[in-house]
């Protein structure tokens, strides 16, 4: 008779750890859902809070790109690069008549087909700047969907991730509950 209710006690205590731990996968089985839904990827919060400062601001970028652009290069003449390529053209005549004033025209040059290169790069940049509402709107709401889940589960994405993990681990440990009360 002893025997009979240690063990009968003993299944009472499995089932309300049971009926606990069932409430748990509930809970657990929801967040795992949402986080693979999710599907966060480590530093996505950064690179999408980067990009979405450039789409924010790509009006300016573009016009502060072209405004650089057309001081350097010049959409007319007159651009530093014109004064440049005259100023060159002047020294080399002098280092023809004066040796001395063949080290300015090589810095010279120098600084000419720097200064070239640079307002590429700021013409290659100008024509990469995006306006594109619909994909701030899309990174606005990736980055509302983060945050939520900084708030409920942690504040990184790597620990969120880690917590991923340990709820999945922690299900696969709970579906056994049920065959010990089978026992």
């Amino acid at each position: 008779y002893r025997g009979i209710e240690s063990q009968r006690q003993r299944l009472r205590i499995l089932q309300q750890a049971l009926r606990a731990a069932q409430s748990e996968r509930a809970l657990l089985e929801h967040q795992v859902e949402e986080l693979t839904r999710a599907s966060l990827k480590p530093g996505e919060d950064e690179t999408l809070a980067l990009e979405r400062k450039r789409l924010q601001n790509a009006e300016r970028l573009y016009a502060t790109a072209v405004s650089v652009f057309d001081r350097i290069q010049g959409a007319r003449p007159g651009g530093v690069t014109d004064t440049l390529r005259y100023a060159l053209h002047e020294v080399h005549s002098l280092s023809q008549l004066d040796e001395t004033a063949k080290e300015m025209e090589s810095r010279l040059e120098s600084v000419y087909y720097e200064l070239e290169d640079i307002a590429l790069q700021i013409r290659d940049y100008r024509d990469k700047v995006e306006f594109n509402p619909q994909r701030l709107s899309d990174v606005e709401e990736r980055l509302h969907l983060i945050l939520q889940l900084k708030r409920k589960i942690a504040p990184t994405i790597e620990e969120i991730l880690a917590y991923e993990e340990s709820a999945k681990a922690r299900l696969n440990a709970l579906a056994t509950g049920s065959e010990e009360i089978e026992r």
